[in-house]
């Protein structure tokens, strides 16, 4: 966070799979490949990640709009919007389902 010219405003316990430690937390605009701004986000500085991922949203973010993961052909994408246009519910539009799985309620004629 150096090399950003970031300040840490306070600290806070993070727990992960390395363990329970103190880290510090920035305060940062993020700007989303949409060119939408989100103003003044507590950034948690997470140093396993460091060379992974250049950054980590969470749901305070993902919280703002409308996201989906989809792997089609077996090739995972996401898609994100702000804001929120409508509920997403891919169980409750039928063509959407895959063809030849069963519902839970349905039951095999054999």
């Amino acid at each position: 966070m150096a090399e950003c010219g970031l300040i840490p405003i306070s600290k806070t316990q993070i727990t992960g799979v390395h363990g329970a430690k103190l880290s510090n937390v920035y305060l940062v605009d993020v700007f989303l490949p949409n060119n939408m701004l989100v103003p003044e986000v507590h950034a948690v500085q997470i140093p396993e990640l460091a060379g992974v991922s250049e950054v980590l949203i969470g749901m305070d973010i993902i919280g703002l709009g409308d996201f989906a993961v989809n792997s089609y052909e077996g090739r995972t994408s996401f898609t994100f919007r702000i804001p929120s246009l409508e509920v997403i519910d891919f169980t409750a539009r039928p063509e959407l389902r895959s063809p030849g799985r069963r519902q839970k309620n349905q039951v095999s004629e054999t």
